[in-house]
């Protein structure tokens, strides 16, 4: 399946793997990581240690609903 754009720029990654999930960490928290097994979870996490840690910042939750935007053209 394709996979949407990277999330390299944001302040948090996702790092897919088709064989595991997916991890989830944070550019400015390198103590800080989580772990999901669908990208729409690791997207959920990603925004909600960006609301806690990071308030103000809107980078996780700009690439969720990019995310979600483009899982719901996708959709199979």
């Amino acid at each position: 399946p394709h996979t949407p754009p990277s999330d390299t720029d944001m302040a948090t990654k996702l790092d897919r793997s088709d064989a595991s999930g997916v991890l989830v960490t944070c550019t400015d928290c390198p103590y800080w990581f989580a772990f999901a097994w669908t990208d729409a979870d690791a997207h959920d996490s990603a925004c909600a240690h960006e609301e806690r840690v990071h308030p103000g910042r809107n980078e996780a939750s700009t690439k969720r609903a990019h995310f979600r935007a483009y899982a719901a053209r996708h959709a199979v």
